[in-house]
Protein backbone atom coordinates (compact mmCIF):
# COMPACT_ATOMS: atom_id res chain seq x y z
CA UNK A 1 0.00 0.00 0.00
CA UNK A 2 1.67 3.23 -0.97
CA UNK A 3 0.69 5.15 2.11
CA UNK A 4 1.31 9.28 0.80
CA UNK A 5 -1.29 8.77 -1.98
CA UNK A 6 -3.86 6.98 0.58
CA UNK A 7 -3.57 9.49 2.95
CA UNK A 8 -4.14 12.21 0.05
CA UNK A 9 -7.27 10.01 -1.33
CA UNK A 10 -8.55 9.84 2.11
CA UNK A 11 -8.12 13.54 2.64
CA UNK A 12 -9.74 14.43 -0.49
CA UNK A 13 -13.21 12.74 0.36
CA UNK A 14 -15.75 15.73 0.94
CA UNK A 15 -17.66 13.68 3.46
CA UNK A 16 -15.85 13.70 6.61
CA UNK A 17 -17.56 10.94 8.23
CA UNK A 18 -16.61 8.49 5.05
CA UNK A 19 -12.73 9.66 5.67
CA UNK A 20 -13.17 8.83 9.54
CA UNK A 21 -14.96 5.87 8.30
CA UNK A 22 -11.71 4.85 6.76
CA UNK A 23 -9.34 5.56 8.89
CA UNK A 24 -10.99 3.61 11.89
CA UNK A 25 -11.14 0.63 9.43
CA UNK A 26 -7.83 0.61 9.31
CA UNK A 27 -7.02 1.33 13.27
CA UNK A 28 -9.25 -1.05 14.51
CA UNK A 29 -9.20 -3.95 11.76
CA UNK A 30 -13.22 -3.95 12.70
CA UNK A 31 -15.49 -5.46 10.05
CA UNK A 32 -17.19 -2.78 8.14
CA UNK A 33 -20.48 -3.80 9.53
CA UNK A 34 -19.43 -3.83 12.83
CA UNK A 35 -17.90 -0.05 12.42
CA UNK A 36 -21.03 1.54 10.78
CA UNK A 37 -23.46 0.22 13.09
CA UNK A 38 -21.12 1.45 16.47
CA UNK A 39 -22.48 3.47 18.92
CA UNK A 40 -20.87 6.32 21.00
CA UNK A 41 -22.44 5.02 24.52
CA UNK A 42 -21.14 2.03 23.51
CA UNK A 43 -17.38 3.15 23.93
CA UNK A 44 -15.56 2.55 27.13
CA UNK A 45 -13.54 5.93 26.65
CA UNK A 46 -11.29 4.68 30.34
CA UNK A 47 -10.58 1.34 29.43
CA UNK A 48 -10.20 1.68 25.61
CA UNK A 49 -12.80 -0.49 24.27
CA UNK A 50 -15.92 -0.85 22.02
CA UNK A 51 -18.47 -3.13 22.41
CA UNK A 52 -19.80 -4.37 19.21
CA UNK A 53 -23.19 -6.25 20.44
CA UNK A 54 -23.22 -8.50 17.52
CA UNK A 55 -20.97 -9.81 15.52
CA UNK A 56 -20.47 -11.39 11.52
CA UNK A 57 -19.82 -14.65 14.24
CA UNK A 58 -23.54 -14.09 16.15
CA UNK A 59 -21.56 -13.29 19.67
CA UNK A 60 -20.69 -9.75 21.21
CA UNK A 61 -17.32 -8.78 21.01
CA UNK A 62 -15.32 -5.98 22.94
CA UNK A 63 -12.84 -4.63 20.61
CA UNK A 64 -9.74 -2.94 22.47
CA UNK A 65 -8.73 0.49 20.70
CA UNK A 66 -5.07 2.09 20.55
CA UNK A 67 -4.39 5.16 21.36
CA UNK A 68 -4.48 6.06 17.67
CA UNK A 69 -8.15 4.89 17.10
CA UNK A 70 -9.37 6.71 20.59
CA UNK A 71 -7.60 10.18 19.40
CA UNK A 72 -9.79 9.81 15.62
CA UNK A 73 -12.62 8.98 17.65
CA UNK A 74 -12.52 12.08 19.26
CA UNK A 75 -12.54 14.20 16.17
CA UNK A 76 -15.39 12.54 15.10
CA UNK A 77 -18.06 15.10 14.75
CA UNK A 78 -21.11 13.68 17.63
CA UNK A 79 -24.80 14.91 15.93
CA UNK A 80 -27.32 15.17 18.43
CA UNK A 81 -30.10 12.87 17.88
CA UNK A 82 -28.02 10.40 16.39
CA UNK A 83 -26.44 7.37 18.73
CA UNK A 84 -24.48 6.80 15.52
CA UNK A 85 -20.42 7.48 15.47
CA UNK A 86 -20.45 7.40 11.62
CA UNK A 87 -23.55 9.19 10.60
CA UNK A 88 -25.53 8.95 7.20
CA UNK A 89 -27.46 11.48 5.83
CA UNK A 90 -30.56 10.35 6.98
CA UNK A 91 -31.68 11.69 10.35
CA UNK A 92 -30.60 9.70 13.51
CA UNK A 93 -29.04 6.67 11.40
CA UNK A 94 -25.84 5.42 10.44
CA UNK A 95 -23.86 5.40 7.26
CA UNK A 96 -24.70 2.35 4.98
CA UNK A 97 -23.00 2.58 2.15
CA UNK A 98 -18.96 2.89 1.21
CA UNK A 99 -18.97 1.05 -1.47
CA UNK A 100 -19.10 4.14 -3.79
CA UNK A 101 -16.76 6.49 -1.77
CA UNK A 102 -14.58 3.60 -1.46
CA UNK A 103 -13.96 3.50 -5.66
CA UNK A 104 -13.22 7.34 -5.76
CA UNK A 105 -10.47 7.23 -2.46
CA UNK A 106 -8.74 4.03 -4.49
CA UNK A 107 -9.07 5.65 -8.26
CA UNK A 108 -7.62 8.48 -6.42
CA UNK A 109 -4.72 6.76 -4.54
CA UNK A 110 -4.01 4.59 -7.12
CA UNK A 111 -5.01 1.36 -5.86
CA UNK A 112 -7.73 -0.17 -8.11
CA UNK A 113 -7.54 -3.49 -6.81
CA UNK A 114 -7.95 -2.97 -3.28
CA UNK A 115 -11.11 -4.00 -1.82
CA UNK A 116 -12.38 -1.92 1.61
CA UNK A 117 -12.32 -5.51 3.30
CA UNK A 118 -8.63 -5.80 2.50
CA UNK A 119 -7.79 -2.76 4.73
CA UNK A 120 -9.01 -5.24 7.71
CA UNK A 121 -6.58 -7.92 5.82
CA UNK A 122 -3.82 -5.19 6.10
CA UNK A 123 -4.21 -5.16 9.69
CA UNK A 124 -3.55 -8.69 9.97
CA UNK A 125 -0.75 -8.56 8.14
CA UNK A 126 0.84 -5.41 9.67
CA UNK A 127 0.33 -7.03 12.90
CA UNK A 128 1.73 -10.32 11.69
CA UNK A 129 5.13 -8.19 10.18
CA UNK A 130 5.23 -6.72 13.91
CA UNK A 131 5.91 -9.54 15.69
CA UNK A 132 2.16 -10.45 16.46
CA UNK A 133 1.69 -14.42 17.01
CA UNK A 134 -1.24 -15.63 14.92
CA UNK A 135 -3.29 -16.49 17.72
CA UNK A 136 -3.10 -12.88 18.37
CA UNK A 137 -4.25 -11.34 15.42
CA UNK A 138 -7.02 -14.32 15.70
CA UNK A 139 -8.14 -12.44 18.86
CA UNK A 140 -7.60 -9.08 17.82
CA UNK A 141 -9.67 -9.92 14.48
CA UNK A 142 -12.53 -11.97 15.56
CA UNK A 143 -11.91 -15.00 13.92
CA UNK A 144 -13.97 -17.52 15.25
CA UNK A 145 -12.24 -20.62 12.85
CA UNK A 146 -8.23 -20.76 13.20
CA UNK A 147 -8.25 -21.19 9.47
CA UNK A 148 -8.94 -17.81 8.51
CA UNK A 149 -5.79 -16.74 10.44
CA UNK A 150 -3.67 -19.10 9.39
CA UNK A 151 -3.54 -17.42 5.95
CA UNK A 152 -1.17 -14.64 7.43
CA UNK A 153 1.40 -17.73 8.52
CA UNK A 154 2.81 -16.27 4.59
CA UNK A 155 4.03 -13.29 6.50
CA UNK A 156 5.89 -15.23 9.06
CA UNK A 157 7.31 -17.43 6.70
CA UNK A 158 8.87 -15.01 5.06
CA UNK A 159 10.44 -13.81 8.41
CA UNK A 160 11.63 -17.43 9.30
CA UNK A 161 13.10 -17.29 5.52
CA UNK A 162 15.31 -14.02 6.17
CA UNK A 163 16.59 -15.62 10.06
CA UNK A 164 17.61 -18.65 8.24
CA UNK A 165 19.38 -17.55 5.47
CA UNK A 166 21.13 -14.88 8.27
CA UNK A 167 22.09 -17.93 10.20
CA UNK A 168 22.81 -19.84 6.47
CA UNK A 169 25.93 -17.07 5.95
CA UNK A 170 26.41 -17.35 9.25
CA UNK A 171 27.42 -21.12 8.99
CA UNK A 172 29.38 -20.81 5.83
CA UNK A 173 31.50 -17.71 7.37
CA UNK A 174 31.82 -19.93 10.07
CA UNK A 175 32.95 -22.56 7.86
CA UNK A 176 35.37 -20.83 6.03
CA UNK A 177 37.50 -19.72 9.06
CA UNK A 178 38.11 -23.12 10.22
CA UNK A 179 41.16 -24.59 9.22
CA UNK A 180 41.06 -27.66 6.28
CA UNK A 181 40.94 -31.26 8.00
CA UNK A 182 42.59 -33.98 7.05
CA UNK A 183 40.57 -36.74 4.93
CA UNK A 184 41.12 -39.17 8.09
CA UNK A 185 39.35 -36.66 10.75
CA UNK A 186 37.02 -38.33 12.55
CA UNK A 187 36.81 -35.86 15.75
CA UNK A 188 34.16 -32.89 16.57
CA UNK A 189 33.58 -29.77 14.40
CA UNK A 190 34.97 -28.14 17.12
CA UNK A 191 36.83 -29.76 20.00
CA UNK A 192 35.81 -28.72 23.86
CA UNK A 193 38.14 -26.69 25.84
CA UNK A 194 39.93 -28.62 28.29
CA UNK A 195 39.46 -26.32 30.71
CA UNK A 196 35.51 -26.05 30.56
CA UNK A 197 34.09 -28.40 32.97
CA UNK A 198 32.81 -32.25 31.97
CA UNK A 199 28.71 -31.26 30.66
CA UNK A 200 27.36 -34.32 31.97
CA UNK A 201 24.77 -33.43 34.74
CA UNK A 202 24.45 -36.17 37.78
CA UNK A 203 23.38 -39.00 38.14
CA UNK A 204 20.51 -39.25 40.34
CA UNK A 205 19.00 -42.82 41.04
CA UNK A 206 15.79 -43.89 42.90
CA UNK A 207 14.03 -47.08 43.79
CA UNK A 208 10.35 -46.65 42.42
CA UNK A 209 8.72 -46.06 46.39
CA UNK A 210 11.36 -43.47 46.77
CA UNK A 211 10.51 -41.56 43.79
CA UNK A 212 6.66 -42.23 44.40
CA UNK A 213 7.10 -40.48 48.12
CA UNK A 214 8.93 -37.26 45.88
CA UNK A 215 6.94 -36.85 43.45
CA UNK A 216 4.00 -37.17 46.20
CA UNK A 217 5.82 -34.20 48.24
CA UNK A 218 5.77 -31.21 46.33
CA UNK A 219 4.55 -30.42 42.62
CA UNK A 220 6.35 -31.75 39.44
CA UNK A 221 7.73 -28.56 37.85
CA UNK A 222 9.59 -27.92 41.56
CA UNK A 223 10.90 -31.73 41.41
CA UNK A 224 11.89 -31.52 38.21
CA UNK A 225 13.66 -28.42 38.58
CA UNK A 226 16.11 -29.81 41.59
CA UNK A 227 17.01 -32.93 39.70
CA UNK A 228 17.75 -30.58 36.53
CA UNK A 229 15.27 -32.66 34.43
CA UNK A 230 12.17 -31.50 32.65
CA UNK A 231 8.52 -32.63 34.01
CA UNK A 232 7.48 -33.99 30.87
CA UNK A 233 10.63 -36.48 31.29
CA UNK A 234 10.21 -36.77 34.96
CA UNK A 235 5.94 -37.68 33.96
CA UNK A 236 7.19 -40.05 31.53
CA UNK A 237 9.79 -41.85 33.60
CA UNK A 238 7.20 -42.50 36.42
CA UNK A 239 4.23 -43.83 33.51
CA UNK A 240 7.15 -46.15 32.55
CA UNK A 241 8.08 -47.31 36.11
CA UNK A 242 4.10 -47.26 37.01
CA UNK A 243 4.31 -44.90 39.54
CA UNK A 244 1.20 -42.87 39.84
CA UNK A 245 1.45 -38.89 39.80
CA UNK A 246 -0.60 -36.33 41.38
CA UNK A 247 -3.31 -34.55 38.86
CA UNK A 248 -3.88 -31.32 37.20
CA UNK A 249 -5.30 -30.18 39.65
CA UNK A 250 -4.05 -31.77 43.06
CA UNK A 251 -1.79 -29.07 44.41
CA UNK A 252 -3.94 -26.43 43.83
CA UNK A 253 -6.84 -28.07 45.90
CA UNK A 254 -3.85 -28.42 48.45
CA UNK A 255 -2.53 -25.32 48.72
CA UNK A 256 -6.27 -24.11 49.53
CA UNK A 257 -6.32 -27.02 52.52
CA UNK A 258 -8.53 -29.39 50.90
CA UNK A 259 -7.50 -32.96 51.65
CA UNK A 260 -6.77 -34.79 48.65
CA UNK A 261 -6.01 -38.57 48.78
CA UNK A 262 -2.92 -40.04 47.29
CA UNK A 263 -3.00 -42.76 44.81
CA UNK A 264 -1.32 -45.81 46.08
CA UNK A 265 1.80 -47.07 44.30
CA UNK A 266 0.67 -50.76 42.88
CA UNK A 267 2.93 -53.58 43.76
CA UNK A 268 5.84 -55.25 40.50
CA UNK A 269 6.71 -58.36 40.31
CA UNK A 270 10.13 -56.96 39.63
CA UNK A 271 11.83 -54.67 41.48
CA UNK A 272 12.98 -51.31 39.35
CA UNK A 273 15.51 -48.86 39.80
CA UNK A 274 15.22 -45.52 37.98
CA UNK A 275 17.87 -43.08 36.76
CA UNK A 276 18.15 -39.77 35.60
CA UNK A 277 21.17 -38.00 34.29
CA UNK A 278 20.35 -34.74 34.60
CA UNK A 279 21.46 -31.17 32.65
CA UNK A 280 20.93 -28.26 34.84
CA UNK A 281 21.98 -25.99 31.83
CA UNK A 282 19.30 -27.20 29.88
CA UNK A 283 16.34 -28.64 32.23
CA UNK A 284 16.27 -31.75 30.08
CA UNK A 285 17.65 -35.56 31.34
CA UNK A 286 18.61 -38.55 29.98
CA UNK A 287 16.08 -41.06 31.47
CA UNK A 288 17.12 -44.65 32.24
CA UNK A 289 15.27 -47.47 33.91
CA UNK A 290 16.87 -50.47 34.61
CA UNK A 291 16.14 -53.53 36.16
Amino acid sequence: MNCPSYRRAIDQEADEYIRHAVWLLLLTGLRRGELLKAKWGDIDWKQRTLLIPKTKNGEALLAPLSHAAIARLKVVPQLQGNPYIICGRKAGQHLVNLTDAWSRIRSAAGLSDLRIHDLRRTVGSWLVRDGASLHLVGSVLNHKDQKTTAGYAYFQTKERHKALDKHGRNVVDFAARLPAASADTRGPLCAPSADLPPRRGPLHSFTREALYKLVWSEPTRTVSRRLGISDVGLAKACKRASIPTPDRGYWARVSVGQQCKQTPLPPLEVAKNIEFRGRQSAGIAEEKTQA
